[in-house]
């Protein structure tokens, strides 16, 4: 799944309207699959999307808070809080796979000293360790943005 490409992080704060959820599946066939959950909500005047492997926690007329970046139409959001309810949207940890691809990149490099074809092996990898970090960096900032704001319990909307 392609990541959007977010340079500057904000921070939206509101009353979730028009809630949607949908779900997307990758994976399959003898591979494990992947679910990821997925919210469409307005929130300040914004259409924001939310993906989470677990469902989001929130409802209509929740006050939340999103740390995110605004894409063409919407607001990605890569943290939520809900100060409604207390939940949080969880940082995922690429450690792992970064350190596997660091790895590769490591044998791919003394594969190319016997082999120079294999050249673009190791270019990749790097690249692909650089975008990985770069996407763990801006979910954890993202995160932090958020965790640490000072909020007031502001109760629902009342729903009619």
């Amino acid at each position: 799944m392609p990541k959007p490409s977010i340079q500057n992080l904000s921070i939206l704060d509101g009353a979730v309207e028009n809630l949607q959820y949908t779900t997307q599946i990758s994976g399959g066939g003898e591979s494990s699959t992947r679910t990821t959950h997925i919210a469409l909500f307005n929130l300040a005047n914004h259409r924001i999307m939310l993906k989470s492997p677990q469902p989001p926690m929130i409802q209509n007329g929740d006050q939340v808070i999103v740390a995110g970046g605004s894409q063409p139409g919407q607001f990605t959001a890569l943290a939520c809080r809900n100060i409604s309810t207390g939940w949080m949207t969880q940082t995922q940890n690429q450690g792992c796979a970064i350190a596997i691809c660091a790895v590769m990149l490591a044998f791919s490099g003394l594969f190319c000293l016997v082999m120079p074809l294999a050249l673009p092996m190791p270019i990749f990898l790097g690249y692909l360790i650089y975008k990985m970090n770069k996407w763990s960096s801006l979910t954890r900032q993202a995160h932090s943005m958020i965790a640490y704001v000072p909020v007031t319990k502001i109760p629902p909307l009342p729903t009619s």
